[in-house]
């Protein structure tokens, strides 16, 4: 079975509805109800089984390894698709959404809580519910250590709450970048203490600042970690927030 997904229309017509604070107990629901005329089919995309099972909204490692293994043939530019999360969301995983954010059956969910974890574009891009975790494991799996090393990365990306800081950021669609600072990080495991969440921001700030003179697209993980091997010094030592250096 093809998998379905929401045509675009329709997702606009759900989160203006949200916004404007209508129909929002539709989510504390066993089944969100769903205009059924309102669906279409991914072409060579077949819908999983057994996924929602596999779904553990107290362990987002796991649950994000299962999103992600269930949708083998997934593109980037599919993955980059608001229709197919939203559609999951709302019907194949709300169930799963609903527990992993469960202030919607406690009856405290308000409307900004609701268009963050069921829409895309909330106020932080891992905290979208399946398309952060799905993301978070195809810019961590490295192929390249084996079959039993491969989620290594993934691994340590979820180790610390603050490393998927990173995800809010558009460097983290550039796999080699984000393998290039885990693997730096993994490498300086001094530099993953009390002040993690400050050094991951000054990280995400480096290369903000140099993304404006460079295209990073174009370099790979080992380019990240020999620029974080320069900033070693500022990373280990500093303690507080300061200002990114001027470029080289």
């Amino acid at each position: 079975m093809l998998q379905k997904v929401f045509k675009d229309s329709y997702v606009k017509d759900l989160r203006d509805r949200v916004r404007a604070g209508i129909g929002l107990s539709s989510y504390s629901q066993e089944e969100f109800p769903y205009d059924k005329t309102m669906i279409g089919l991914i072409a060579n995309l077949h819908q999983p089984n057994g996924l929602l099972e596999k779904m553990d909204f107290s362990d987002d490692l796991s649950s994000a390894k299962a999103l992600y293994e269930a949708y083998p043939d997934m593109t980037p530019l599919l993955a980059s698709n608001d229709s197919f999360w939203t559609y999951l969301t709302h019907v194949d995983l709300f169930t799963y959404v609903q527990q992993r954010w469960p202030k919607v059956i406690q009856g405290d969910a308000d409307k900004t809580y609701i268009e963050n974890h069921w829409f895309q574009g909330g106020n932080a891009f891992a905290q979208n519910t399946l398309s952060g975790l799905w993301w978070s494991v195809y810019c961590t799996i490295d192929e390249n250590r084996g079959q039993e090393r491969k989620y290594e990365i993934t691994d340590f990306l979820f180790s610390r709450i603050h490393f998927r800081e990173l995800s809010g950021t558009s460097l983290f669609r550039h796999k080699e970048a984000v393998i290039g600072i885990m693997e730096f990080l993994m490498e300086n495991p001094e530099l993953s203490d009390s002040y993690t969440k400050w050094r991951i921001r000054y990280i995400m700030k480096y290369f903000n600042q140099l993304g404006a003179t460079k295209l990073l697209s174009y370099f790979n993980r080992d380019f990240f970690k020999s620029e974080l091997e320069k900033k070693k010094g500022v990373l280990l030592h500093r303690t507080g927030e300061i200002e990114v250096e001027d470029n080289e």
